[in-house]
Parts: C-alpha cells; structure tokens; sequence
C-alpha cells in the first residue's frame, strides 16, 4: 500500500510504502494454506508536451500587457516588496532608465527561449 489509508495507520513508516501481513488461525491437523495477491499498475512515460501549459512567451506577453495596462504599479511602490517576475522585473528596470532598451529585449529573449519542460524531463524516480 502507498496512499493515504496507508499514512493514516502508519504515519511517517509508510513513506516508502506498506507491505501488510495479516496471519488467521489454523485448524488442527489441516494443511498450511497460503495465499498472496498483488497488484502491479505501469504506465507509460508522460508526454510533457501534451499537457496544455502556456509556453514562456505567451506568459511574457500576459505579462507586458498587464505592466503595459498598469497593473503592477502598486505592487511597484509597496513597502513589503512582494516577489516579481523576472518580466516585471525587467520591465521596471527598463523603464526607471537602469538598463537600456536594446538590454532589456535581449534579456526578454533569452526568457522566451526558456522551456521548463525539458528540465522536468530529466527527473528519475526511483524506487528503494
């Protein structure tokens, strides 16, 4: 067993997953029985590329056209500094004047050439 009836008997022991014996009483002078059943489930590799996920550019375009309609102008100017994207973050370098324009779409660029879906194909899963 490796789900979550098996972490709610055995908590942290079933990470790896739970092989359960359970043994029932015999009768006097009668053969051993034993019985055993599995279950095995294999499937194939998953076609990252199927799943419908926006590509980095057209996020980046989401992206410039909410910089574009103002949008992260009060973000900009909060004083807990949430977290960015590297887009916005360009973004607002470029236009407060600390990177010139030719910089930041070369910086834009190399983010639109970003796939993260090659990086989750090279994760391996093993099991001990």
């Amino acid at each position: 067993m490796k789900d979550a009836a098996a972490a709610s008997i055995w908590g942290a022991f079933s990470g790896n997953g739970v092989i359960v014996m359970t043994t029932k009483k015999g009768r006097y002078k009668q053969a051993k029985k034993w019985n055993f059943t599995t279950s095995v489930m294999v499937g194939e590799k998953p076609d990252l590329y199927y799943q419908p996920i926006m590509s980095s550019k057209d996020y980046m375009e989401v992206e410039e056209f909410l910089f574009n309609d103002s949008f992260y102008v009060a973000k900009k100017n909060d004083f807990r500094h949430p977290v960015l994207s590297p887009v916005v973050e360009i973004l607002l370098k470029k236009q407060a004047g600390q990177i010139s324009a030719a910089d930041a779409q070369s910086q834009l660029n190399d983010l639109a050439n970003t796939d993260t879906r090659k990086d989750l194909g090279s994760i391996s899963i093993g099991i001990v």
